[in-house]
C-alpha cells in the first residue's frame, strides 16, 4: 500500500505534465482549450517540464479519484515534475477529444517505468481540463475501475513483479557455530536454527535474569557485502519496540505533573493547523493521551489507512515537499475523519504514538531525541541508541545492513530524486516515525532499558503500575491479555509478563519482561516474508529456551 501512495503522487504529477506541455513560447498567440489538449502530448512525452509548467495558473487544482487525492496550487508541482519525468510516462489518446466552452474531456492509455515494475504495462486514465485565459486551471484524473483494482492488488504485495538487490536475502547465508559445553547454548541452537529456516542473515540476543545480564550474543552476518560478521554491540532498527520507550517518557512528564493523561491531545498541539479549508472531525479534540497511549484514539488502519505510510500523500495535501515530517502528517490528519469514537475500542495506531511525540515535545520545549535520552535511555544505561536514518549511506557506524526477503518487490522510493528503491532504504521515511518506530539499539541496550524500568529507576512504582494496568471498559473484554500503554501485558497472579514487538521491511525486533524477574531482547536484519509466522515462532522458541535452561550463570555482564 505505501508503494500506492507513491504513484498516487505521481500519477497526479503525470497529469501537471501531460496538460502543460506546450511550447508557449513557440506560440506567438494564447491557444484555445482546443489546441492545448492536441498539442500538450508531444511536450510530455519529451518530459519538457519547464513548458508543463508555463501552462499551469498558479492556483491550478489537480485531483484523482480513486483515490481522493487533490494537490492545490503549482508551487507544489516543480520538485514533483522533476522527478517523474524520469519514469518515461507516455499518453496515448484512446477517446478522442470533447471541447465544452472552456473544458476538455478525453481519455489515455497512460504507461511508464514505475507501472512496469508493479507488472503492469499500462492504465487508462479519463481526464477532465479546465482552461481560463491560456492556462490550466483544474484537472480531474478518474482511472479506470479495472485497471487501478489491478494496481491496488499488486501495489499490496500480490503478485508484484521483483528485482534482487544487494538488499535481498538470496545470498548464501553463513550456519553459525554453536558452543554446546555452555549452560546457555540452547538459546544459540534455537537461534540458529531459526534463522537458518527463515533466511535472516544477522541477528542478536541478550537474556537478564533479576536485573543481571547473563547472555549477550550476536549471530550471522551484518553486512553480506563487506563479510562483517554481527556483533553484540551491533545496532539494529528496533521499530515499534520504540513505542515502550515513548511511553515510559510521556508517563515521567505525568509522573512529574507536567502532563495529565486525561488532558486532550490535539487541544494541546494547538500550534498544528490542519490543511486550509479542510473540515476537522470534532471528535479529534476529545482523544487524550492515555487513549493515544493505549491505540484507542480513533485510527483504524484497516478501515482507511496508516498515514504514517503516505507520507507522499501528506505532503502534497499540505503543500510542503516530499517525504512529509511528523508535524506535516498531523495537519494532513486533522483533516480526516476519525474511525470511531475515541475511546471505543482498540486499534493499534502508528500515527497515535507520533502524536504523543510531538506532545513530549511541545511540554517540554526539547525535541523528542534529546528529551528522551537524558530522562529515559541515559539513566538506563542504554547509551548507544539513536535515532535511525532511512537511506543506506546515512547508517551508523556499527549498525547492521537491512535485507528485505529473497524475492520482495522494489518499492516506489519516497525521497525525491530517487524513484525505484529496495524498501528498507527508502520505501519509508524512518525519521518521521521516530517516537513509534524510529529508535536503533543493540539487544544489550533494550535489555538495560527494561532492567531499569523494571527496577523502578525511569519511573515510580506507582506509575509503573498504572502503565501495565488493564484498560477501562470496553476494551480488551473477556481477553487473557491487553495493551496497556507502551505494553502488551498478561497478568500472572499479581504480577504480568510485559512485551512488544516491532517490525519494518529488513527488521525485526521483540523484547519480553516476565512475571519472575527474567528479560530478553531479539534484533534481526530482516523480516521474513511471514512475518506472522516467523514471529509466534520465535517467541515460542525463546521461551522453551528459557525453560530449557538448567543452571542460570551467576556472572553480571553488564559489568
Amino acid at each position: 500500500m505505501h508503494m500506492m501512495k507513491k504513484i498516487l503522487a505521481i500519477l497526479l504529477v503525470a497529469v501537471t505534465l501531460l496538460v502543460g506541455c506546450s511550447r508557449v513560447a513557440e506560440t506567438p498567440t494564447p491557444m484555445n482549450p482546443e489546441a492545448i489538449a492536441k498539442t500538450f502530448f508531444e511536450a510530455f512525452n519529451s518530459g519538457d517540464v519547464e513548458s508543463c509548467l508555463s501552462l499551469l495558473s498558479d492556483d491550478v487544482i489537480v485531483s484523482q479519484d480513486p483515490p481522493g487525492v487533490k494537490i492545490e496550487g503549482k508551487s507544489q508541482y516543480e520538485a514533483a515534475l522533476r522527478e517523474a519525468a524520469p519514469l518515461h510516462r507516455k499518453h496515448s489518446v484512446i477517446l478522442p477529444y470533447k471541447v465544452d466552452g472552456n473544458k476538455v474531456t478525453f481519455t489515455a492509455n497512460v504507461s511508464g517505468d514505475d507501472f512496469r515494475i508493479l507488472g503492469v504495462d499500462s492504465i487508462n486514465i479519463s481526464y477532465e481540463l479546465h482552461v481560463r485565459n491560456g492556462k490550466i486551471t483544474s484537472i480531474v484524473a478518474v482511472p479506470d475501475s479495472a485497471d487501478w483494482a489491478k494496481l491496488m492488488r499488486l501495489s499490496s504485495g500480490s503478485g508484484i513483479s521483483t528485482v534482487n538487490s544487494p538488499t535481498s536475502t538470496s545470498a548464501q547465508i553463513p550456519t553459525p557455530t554453536v558452543d554446546d559445553s555452555s549452560s546457555m547454548a540452547i538459546y544459540d541452537r534455537v537461534i540458529t536454527q531459526l534463522m537458518s529456516k527463515w533466511g535472516v542473515p544477522g541477528g542478536s540476543l541478550a537474556v537478564s535474569k533479576d536485573g543481571r545480564l547473563v547472555l549477550a550474543k550476536a549471530y550471522g552476518i551484518a553486512d553480506k557485502e563487506k563479510n562483517l560478521p554481527v556483533q553484540p554491540e551491533s545496532l539494529f532498527r528496533i521499530a515499534s519496540v520504540s513505542k515502550t520507550i515513548t511511553a515510559v517518557a510521556v508517563l515521567k512528564l505525568v509522573e512529574e505533573g507536567k502532563l495529565d493523561l486525561e488532558a486532550k491531545a490535539f487541544k494541546l498541539l494547538d500550534n498544528l493547523k490542519p490543511v486550509s479549508g479542510k473540515t476537522v472531525d470534532p471528535r479529534i479534540y476529545n482523544i487524550t493521551i492515555r487513549q493515544l497511549l493505549q491505540h484507542s484514539g480513533g485510527w483504524d488502519k484497516d478501515k482507511s489507512y496508516d498515514p504514517m505510510f503516505s507520507p507522499t500523500k501528506a505532503a502534497a495535501e499540505v503543500g510542503v515537499p516530499q517525504p512529509a515530517t511528523s508535524d506535516t502528517i498531523i495537519r494532513y490528519m486533522l483533516g480526516q475523519p476519525l474511525d470511531f469514537d475515541p475511546g471505543s475500542q482498540y486499534a493499534y495506531s502508528n500515527f497515535g504514538y507520533c502524536v504523543l511525540g510531538r506532545i513530549i515535545e511541545k511540554v517540554t520545549g526539547q525535541s523528542y531525541y534529546d528529551y528522551v535520552m537524558e530522562n529515559i535511555l541515559r539513566p538506563a544505561g542504554a547509551t548507544s541508541m539513536r535515532l535511525g536514518k532511512s537511506l543506506e549511506n546515512e547508517r551508523y557506524e556499527g549498525e547492521v545492513h537491512y535485507y528485505d526477503y529473497e524475492g520482495a518487490p522494489m518499492a516506489l522510493s519516497v525521497f525525491p530524486g530517487s524513484l525505484i528503491v529496495p524498501w528498507p532504504y527508502g520505501g519509508f521515511d524512518i525519521e518521521a516515525m521516530d517516537a513509534h518506530g524510529g529508535w536503533v539499539a543493540t539487544a544489550t541496550d533494550l535489555i538495560r532499558f527494561v532492567t531499569a524500568l523494571d527496577s523502578g529507576k525511569l519511573i515510580k512504582a506507582d506509575t509503573l503500575a498504572s502503565m501495565v494496568s488493564h484498560p477501562m471498559a470496553p476494551l480488551w473484554q473477556g481477553s487473557s491479555y491487553y495493551y496497556g500503554m507502551g505494553w502488551l501485558v498478561r497478568p500472572n497472579g499479581n504480577t504480568a509478563n510485559w512485551w512488544h514487538t516491532g517490525s519494518l521491511p529488513g527488521t525485526y525486533s521483540i523484547v519480553v519482561r516476565t512475571f519472575n524477574g527474567f528479560a530478553w531482547a531479539a534484533v534481526f536484519n530482516t523480516r521474513p516474508k511471514d512475518v506472522d509466522a516467523f514471529s509466534k515462532e520465535l517467541d515460542n522458541a525463546l521461551w522453551d529456551a528459557y525453560n530449557g535452561i538448567t543452571s542460570w550463570p551467576t556472572n553480571d555482564l553488564f559489568k
